[in-house]
């Protein structure tokens, strides 16, 4: 099946090119045009996807994965061409451009590419070792499920949050975003998850299947880690915002550590499932309490350097 890579291969430079409009169009603050290719992109996306699946088996399905985002360059190209903004214009002036913080953005993309399926491995080999397969498959279907729902959160976050963050430099300003987005963001949490918590085994039979059902009597743990996650990634996309670098890798690699040591000291195996979900939830609380702490001195030291007074 090697054609198959092939394939995903070459749909990887639409994939680019899609995600390059989507920047433009973020950075300019056009967010009913992002809102347009993302909606206009799914549902080309749909018939293809079916088609793929039904009439590829595994190997459509495959392909299926990156034709959803391969279809959004088709918006993406029609959004592009009535911008007043043009590539060639960026290419014109690229000397004018800074790309010295790239190497910076590129380090704190690849130690996210990299932390979270090293964890997922170890925590789903853990499972497997102490509970079995069965469990460590309940496990990655919750994962999916709230990678289903948090990908709202976070593309709101990246392309409506973070270029507001980024264009300001007051910091009373930014902390006013954090709180005014973090109560907007765990709002629509909540009342997301408690719909989703009172009809768990309808929603998870209908988006994963019925052999997943044992998964609602822990989805709860599940839940409130996700709020804490989402919570804390309103803060940690400040960091992102600014170019913390140095920040940015040691909170990745903290929450990977505590949910680790979390599951090899907490976990047990009669109960490896609930072990590892509430692992979950303690890992992101504690995580959560970390930007906050991280971001009450931040605010801090910016008082601190407003009240010295410069001697006469």
């Amino acid at each position: 099946m090697y054609w198959v890579f092939i394939v995903v291969g070459v749909a990887q430079c639409g994939y680019a090119a899609t995600n390059l409009i989507n920047s433009i169009v973020s950075g300019l603050r056009k967010t009913e045009k992002f809102a347009f290719i993302q909606i206009a992109g799914s549902l080309l996306a749909v018939p293809v996807i079916y088609i793929l699946i039904c009439v590829g088996g595994v190997a459509g399905a495959a392909i299926a994965i990156v034709s959803a985002t391969f279809m959004s360059l088709i918006p993406a190209m029609y959004v592009y061409k009535n911008l007043e903004l043009r590539l060639r214009f960026l290419i014109s002036n690229v000397r004018e451009l800074n790309f010295g913080r790239l190497p910076h953005y590129t380090l704190m993309l690849l130690t996210s590419a990299v932390a979270f399926p090293v964890v997922e491995i170890i925590v789903r080999q853990w499972l497997i070792q102490h509970s079995g397969f069965h469990d460590a498959g309940l496990w990655q279907g919750a994962t999916k499920l709230s990678a289903a729902y948090l990908g709202f959160f976070s593309v709101f976050l990246a392309y409506v949050f973070l270029p507001l963050v980024s264009n300001q430099n007051k910091k009373n300003l930014i902390f006013k975003l954090i709180v005014k987005y973090m109560s907007l963001i765990s709002g629509l949490f909540i009342c997301g998850a408690l719909v989703l918590y009172m009809w768990r085994y309808f929603f998870v039979s209908l988006l994963l299947s019925d052999s997943f059902s044992a998964l609602g009597d822990v989805l709860i743990y599940q839940l409130i880690g996700d709020f804490f996650k989402i919570c804390a990634y309103v803060i940690g996309f400040v960091g992102v915002a600014k170019g913390a670098t140095a920040l940015y890798i040691a909170a990745e690699c903290l929450q990977s550590v505590i949910f680790v040591a979390c599951v090899y000291g907490l976990g047990s195996s009669s109960e490896g499932l609930k072990s590892v979900m509430i692992s979950y939830a303690i890992t992101y609380a504690c995580y959560f309490v970390v930007c906050c702490i991280a971001l009450s001195v931040y605010l801090m030291k910016h008082n601190d350097s407003r009240s010295k007074v410069v001697p006469k």
